[in-house]
C-alpha cells in the first residue's frame, strides 16, 4: 500500500474531477474525523484501487492511497 498526504499542496475534488468518478453513489461520508469530517471515494481498475479522501465540506483533497487488490 502507498499513501500520499497532501499537507503542502492544496488539490480539490473539483481540480481532479475530469480524470476521476467521484459520483455521490460511492461515497462514504465519515463525519467523526475533525474538523469538518471527510469523504472517501474508491476508483478500482483491473488489479488496483485507488482511494481519493477529501475535507467533506470544503473538499480539499487529505489522502491518496493506492491498494493492489
Amino acid at each position: 500500500m502507498s499513501t500520499l498526504r497532501a499537507k503542502s499542496l492544496q488539490v480539490t475534488q473539483v481540480d481532479l474531477a475530469d480524470r476521476f468518478d467521484f459520483s455521490d453513489a460511492i461515497a462514504d461520508i465519515n463525519p467523526r474525523i475533525p474538523p469538518e469530517g471527510t469523504i472517501p471515494f474508491r476508483e478500482t481498475y483491473a488489479d488496483k484501487s485507488s482511494i481519493f479522501q477529501f475535507t467533506l465540506q470544503s473538499r480539499m483533497l487529505r489522502t491518496i492511497a493506492v491498494h493492489q487488490n
